[in-house]
Order: C-alpha cells, then sequence, then structure tokens
C-alpha cells in the first residue's frame, strides 16, 4: 500500500500504514489521515418499477433502465467507452446519468460531449457534473444499475495492459 502526500498531509489507506507513517517515518499523527476502504452504509436505493420488474422476473422490462455513473470525467475513467457501449443498444431502454467534475479534465470533458451528440444520444446521457451530497443521494436513489467504466487500476493507477505487461516481465519506467 502507498501513502499519499497533499497539502502538507500523508493520506494512509489503513490503520497499519498510518502507524508505519507515524512510528518509522516520523510524520506527526495529526499529520496523517486514516482513510478506511469499503464504503459507507446507506438506505437501499429505490429504483424504478422497471428494475423491480426485472428483479422479479429475471427477464428483460419494458421501460427505460435508469443508468448512473459517479466519477470524474477524466481520461482514466473511460465515459467515452461506456457511451460507445451504450450506443450499440436500444437508445429507448436506457438513460444514462454522470455525475461527477467537468472542470478537471476540459479536453476529455469535450470529446465525451462531442461523442454523445454525434451518436446522437443527447437526449439519453446527462452529464450533471458535480452535485451535493443530498444531489448525490438523490441520484444513487434513482438509479437502477450503477457503472463504473475505468481504464486504470484503481489500486495502482496503471492501465490494465500496463500490470498485463508488468507482469509478464517487463519493467515500467
Amino acid at each position: 500500500h502507498r501513502s499519499r502526500h497533499r497539502d502538507g498531509l500523508v493520506h494512509g489507506i489503513e490503520r497499519r500504514r498510518r502507524e508505519h507513517v507515524v512510528h518509522r517515518v516520523g510524520v506527526p499523527r495529526e499529520r496523517v489521515v486514516l482513510i478506511s476502504p469499503g464504503t459507507d452504509r446507506a438506505a437501499l436505493a429505490r429504483g424504478t418499477l422497471v428494475a423491480s420488474a426485472f428483479s422479479r422476473t429475471l427477464r428483460p422490462p419494458a421501460g427505460t433502465v435508469q443508468l448512473l455513473t459517479v466519477a470524474t470525467v477524466n481520461r482514466g475513467k473511460g465515459h467515452a467507452f461506456l457511451v460507445r457501449a451504450l450506443a450499440a443498444i436500444d437508445p429507448s431502454t436506457w438513460r444514462l446519468t454522470c455525475v461527477g467534475s467537468l472542470d478537471r479534465d476540459p479536453a476529455e470533458v469535450a470529446g465525451v460531449k462531442d461523442l454523445i451528440g454525434s451518436l446522437g444520444l443527447g437526449g439519453r446521457v446527462t452529464l450533471a457534473g458535480e452535485l451535493d451530497a443530498a444531489g448525490v443521494a438523490a441520484a444513487y436513489d434513482a438509479a437502477d444499475v450503477f457503472v463504473l467504466p475505468t481504464l486504470r487500476d484503481i489500486r495502482h493507477g496503471r492501465r490494465r495492459g500496463d500490470r498485463a505487461r508488468l507482469a509478464g516481465g517487463e519493467h515500467a519506467s
């Protein structure tokens, strides 16, 4: 596990790593932020009746499935990949809402917007931008399916292909 240094703080990902940074590296405890893996427990999302019908019958439902992704739109996430994949599916059966920053990678956001327009999906894909906690909670509650496109291995910040090459004996530069 690695720690991240930002704003004069050490951001650790687990208790054992924090103790290592405090005791062996000598960083003052108040400068180390513990980030426990996992998620916060939340109420079960209600979604739509479409999803409920599917879960009861295990057959594709009639109606529109509400898809949600919550992630910054940037090159490492793969929103364009997700939009292209959804373009191959009957657009009357789904609607995608993307919640997350549109400010951190303007070139990628512009490319995703152009792609949405060129595929005629403007009425099916919403780039909602950042929302406050209540807005994000409402988006989760309204969704039938959560999707998280990613082109990077979130554990190590490498693309999946990079990990495969490293496993084959190549060295990263």
